[in-house]
């Protein structure tokens, strides 16, 4: 069987048709994300600033002075630095100051992520935030996520249903996510040899190896990624399936932009980024809220590429200390954990549904079905959380 990487059996109908993603493959669903496609930018070119700070902050001033301004702050660095830029936007301005609005989960006992929350809010001087705590409510196939199932179908990524709480409240507002910051800052595939050869880090065994390997022509490189950086594996997928999913990854890394601006300059353009845009527009709309993610503006995209111009601008910690400054706690700065709050999403709600399902809704000739349901009930469900929903929907839908 051959399958289409991207979008051309976007359209396709019949009872195979729910056991996809809007927007997405049958092999996109079954991998549980869009392919890494660069998708063309019909734009003019934009001015580079040369503080990304100041450039963030003016992304930020349309939604600013435009009514009510909420930010998704969960107290990770993409979150609190959106609210740091937008507190400052709006006290220079004269504005309203945003909302932060977080979610908490009664049953979790987050205590430290509830202590990164408060240092950035008392250090930004915030006097109102609005705390959304809930119980089991945000499970995958929970009461949230079947609204917007049932509505919409399913919607990359599975986990947008947390947003609903909070694109609630900014009802004819703006709601500000960090939506496109791992990518911005901390997925770059060159970072390591970025480093080495900007002289910021001692150089590692077969450095010498990669760096050749990354000079090399397309079909080297599509070799090298093969043995050195394999896809993540979906043990779930048919034969045909598999090797089509390890094709397209390692052939889409191979075309990827190498240095750090070129990098920078695509990720607002990556097709799993915009499909997460297109998702969160509808659920604003839904609500009547705008759903702004001001870290993939494209004049913050390109100030940040100028500022670490061929070999970048360190690691995530450095760029937000440089970008920063005293405007975030150094203790938030310094962080070098992540918010997870995977318990939330996986309850005994989907485990029951995964134990009961009776195997069909999915395509098979992407999917083994019982090896997708142990992938429900494994200890990192989330690769096939978007099979999940769609045999969920199949069932109820």
């Amino acid at each position: 069987m051959a399958f289409d990487r991207t979008r051309d059996d976007v359209r396709s109908t019949g009872p195979q048709a729910a056991a996809r993603a809007s927007g997405l493959s049958a092999l996109e669903t079954a991998v549980g994300l869009p392919f890494d496609v660069v998708e063309p930018e019909h734009s003019a070119p934009v001015h580079a600033d040369g503080d990304p700070f100041r450039a963030l902050r003016s992304a930020m001033l349309p939604a600013l002075r435009s009514g009510p301004c909420l930010v998704a702050f969960s107290g990770g660095l993409d979150s609190s630095l959106v609210l740091a830029a937008a507190t400052s936007a709006a006290r220079d301005e004269g504005l309203r100051p945003p909302l932060p609005v977080t979610l908490r989960f009664r049953a979790s006992g987050a205590t430290e992520e509830q202590e990164y929350q408060e240092r950035v809010v008392a250090h930004l001087g915030l006097t109102d935030w609005d705390i959304v705590t809930l119980e089991d409510d945000l499970d995958l196939v929970g009461p949230v996520a079947q609204r917007h199932l049932l509505r919409h179908g399913v919607l990359f990524p599975s986990n947008c249903h947390a947003m609903v709480p909070l694109i609630e409240r900014a009802r004819g507002g703006t709601l500000m996510t960090g939506h496109g910051g791992d990518h911005l800052m901390c997925l770059w595939p060159g970072a390591h040899l970025a480093e080495v050869l900007a002289r910021r880090v001692a150089a590692r065994p077969r450095d010498g190896l990669r760096l050749a390997a990354a000079l090399a022509p397309r079909a080297v490189r599509r070799t090298w990624l093969g043995y050195a950086r394999p896809p993540v594996p979906r043990p779930w997928l048919t034969p045909d399936a598999a090797v089509a999913y390890r094709r397209t990854t390692i052939d889409l890394a191979t075309r990827r932009a190498r240095t750090w601006a070129s990098w920078l300059d695509e990720q607002p353009r990556l097709r799993r980024l915009r499909v997460g845009v297109e998702t969160y527009d509808r659920l604003g709309a839904d609500h009547g809220a705008r759903v702004q993610h001001p870290l993939l503006d494209r004049g913050f995209v390109a100030s940040l590429g100028r500022l670490g111009g061929r070999w970048g601008a360190g690691d995530r910690n450095r760029i937000l200390a440089t970008i920063a400054g005293e405007a975030l706690p150094a203790a938030l700065v310094a962080r070098t954990t992540k918010a997870i709050f995977d318990a939330a999403f996986v309850t005994p709600t989907s485990l029951t549904f995964a134990e009961r399902w009776d195997g069909r809704g999915l395509d098979t000739e992407v999917v083994d079905p019982e090896r997708v349901r142990a992938a429900w009930t494994d200890a990192n469900p989330y690769p096939a959380a978007l099979l999940l929903q769609a045999a969920w929907l199949a069932d109820h839908g």
